[in-house]
């Protein structure tokens, strides 16, 4: 994969993730995909709380839910703001998918079917249903 100017932001910054965050984090096996990404994040010190951000609008049968401080949700939520501003700032077109797919890894087989996934998907990308 060769990555555009964007996707070398993208890059650079996903390696920056464990010097913003509270949390002691590794980074394992990550590649840069045209329109997005695939990455591994171990939380070493997460602290569970049985606590839940929520407020419910008046005007609606939904909640709003609020990401906890140093979750997974607000880590790639900080990781895709700053490599949007940063590449909006240097002129390079960025758009990520408005969502993310997040997964526990159970055990050491899904692990390292998942690390390969991670490993092998470049050459995949002409089968994405993303591909354009």
């Amino acid at each position: 994969m060769t990555l555009s100017h964007a996707g070398l932001v993208a890059h650079l910054l996903w390696q920056q993730i464990p010097y913003h965050t509270k949390n002691k984090i590794w980074l394992g096996s990550f590649c840069i995909m045209p329109n997005h990404l695939h990455g591994i994040i171990q939380l070493n010190q997460f602290h569970h709380s049985k606590e839940c951000s929520a407020a419910t609008d008046k005007n609606s049968n939904f909640r709003k839910i609020t990401p906890k401080q140093n979750s997974i949700s607000t880590i790639i939520r900080s990781y895709k703001s700053a490599v949007t501003k940063t590449c909006n700032q240097l002129g390079y077109p960025m758009q990520w998918h408005n969502r993310f797919y997040d997964h526990i890894i159970k055990d050491q087989e899904a692990f390292h079917n998942i690390d390969d996934y991670i490993k092998n998907n470049p050459q995949k990308w002409a089968q994405d249903k993303f591909h354009s």
